[in-house]
């Protein structure tokens, strides 16, 4: 008698890669940004730059959302840019989609114009209201998200789902595209990025014994007449060597030489 008991095992899906996807969707959003900003420092109004900088920040993230999640229509997945690189997507009503891009984009946009506002204006010596928001917005709230934010990341690395806390309210999880497939790590990379380190840590501490050295050398080479008579047979050849080849480089009517 045989009896067919089905897998129950959730599908295994890599913590790291749902971090370095996250990751990587920051790392571009900064990089166009710096971009950005280097191009509109040569306008003429620089201010432009720290003034706007939270419309710029959202506009960018926007547009980074909007190229990446809704890029296709009709399909059931949608991935950033950053879970495209790590082969994560999403699965799910469009909806959430929809929401998720609209809170990714508009609460730290919100966020940063609230905290300027009250620093502009200066809720805090004002009585009332205003000064109770400002206290509550500079000692409350943000401490109490960053608290939130650390607890999702202690449940995320037990349970592997939800790595943020919009993931976690959404129940938005990214799914890994082909879930059978090994990850192949190569560690090419990280050995030509070790050598480089050694070798610019050895060059950086040969420079400085190299000038400091440089007296102690030639007090011993003039100490031994042997050597210094070589020494003078090497600079004196190399000078001449040297007036040769700025001769050779003169006009054919100059000192006498011939075309």
């Amino acid at each position: 008698m045989s009896t067919n008991i089905p897998d129950t095992n959730p599908v295994a899906i890599p913590r790291v890669g749902q971090l370095d996807a996250d990751q990587l969707d920051t790392q571009i959003h900064h990089l166009l940004k710096d971009q950005l900003a280097n191009a509109m420092s040569l306008l003429p109004r620089r201010d432009w730059i720290s003034r706007y900088d939270p419309e710029i920040s959202a506009a960018l993230h926007a547009i980074l959302l909007g190229l990446s999640l809704f890029r296709t229509r009709g399909s059931g997945t949608a991935a950033t840019y950053g879970m495209y690189l790590n082969q994560f997507t999403y699965r799910g009503a469009r909806g959430k989609l929809w929401l998720f891009a609209l809170l990714s984009v508009g609460t730290p946009y919100a966020w940063t114009r609230l905290i300027r506002k009250l620093s502009d204006e200066r809720w805090a010596d004002m009585p009332g209201w205003r000064s109770m928001l400002a206290r509550v917005a500079a000692t409350r709230i943000e401490p109490l998200w960053n608290s939130l934010v650390l607890l999702n990341l202690l449940r995320f690395l037990v349970t592997g789902r939800y790595p943020t806390p919009l993931h976690r309210l959404l129940k938005l999880q990214p799914l890994p595209t082909r879930p059978s497939t090994q990850r192949n790590v190569s560690f090419a990379f990280l050995h030509r990025q070790v050598m480089w380190a050694a070798l610019t840590e050895a060059i950086l501490f040969a420079l400085p014994l190299y000038h400091s050295a440089r007296p102690l050398v030639r007090r011993w080479i003039r100490g031994s007449p042997k050597l210094a008579a070589l020494w003078d047979v090497v600079s004196g050849g190399s000078a001449k060597m040297k007036q040769a080849r700025a001769l050779l480089l003169l006009p054919a009517d100059v000192c006498g030489r011939p075309g």
